[in-house]
């Protein structure tokens, strides 16, 4: 699935989570917990996150995702 073809640069939690099958909170905990994952934080009180695109193949290359 290219989910990176059609949005950008940076994807929503909604569009990691659909491409991981996983639910926008998970994703959320993963760019919590993983310090060397590529977010970017909008809005004022940055709880909207974008993920840059090369975390779908970062994410996908290990074997299992950050622990939650």
């Amino acid at each position: 699935m290219s989910v990176t073809a059609a949005a950008g640069e940076w994807l929503t939690c909604a569009e990691v989570a659909r491409h991981f099958n996983v639910c926008t909170r998970t994703v959320r905990r993963w760019a919590a917990t993983d310090t060397g994952m590529k977010v970017k934080r909008i809005g004022p009180t940055g709880f909207n996150i974008r993920i840059h695109c090369s975390e779908l193949d970062r994410l996908s290359k290990t074997p299992t995702p950050p622990a939650a």
